[in-house]
């Protein structure tokens, strides 16, 4: 499965170009995302974070997005800036996820609130 998330998004990237690609994507993921705030069963959780996992294929149109946009001299250095941001971004988002559901006396409400925030990103 993890093959067939970086092809297809590659694919639609030659043939319509990276914005299309990675908006198409994100379009047809974030559904899940949101799910997860409403799932309790395990095979629930299991189709959530199966789709949410084609989500990362978004690195495939991000790579292809930055490799057009610059010159061969810095092309290397746009794509791991790139890719350091999406990295940084995620991980703030769990911290703040955590760190309110840790501390708050509201913990049942804070993991539904905290995904249904990541899937309004």
């Amino acid at each position: 499965m993890n093959y067939l998330s970086a092809l297809l998004p590659a694919a639609v990237c030659d043939s319509f170009g990276p914005r299309y690609g990675h908006g198409v994507l994100q379009l047809l993921t974030s559904s899940a995302t949101f799910g997860m705030a409403a799932v309790s069963t395990t095979g629930g959780f299991i189709a959530c974070r199966m789709l949410i996992g084609f989500s990362l294929a978004t690195f495939v149109a991000c790579q292809f997005w930055c490799s057009t946009m610059f010159n061969a001299r810095i092309v290397g250095t746009a794509n791991a800036v790139a890719a350091g941001w999406g990295n940084m971004g995620e991980l703030a988002g769990w911290t703040v996820l955590f760190q309110t559901g840790a501390t708050s006396k509201y913990q049942a409400w804070c993991r539904p609130l905290g995904l249904s925030c990541c899937g309004w990103l």
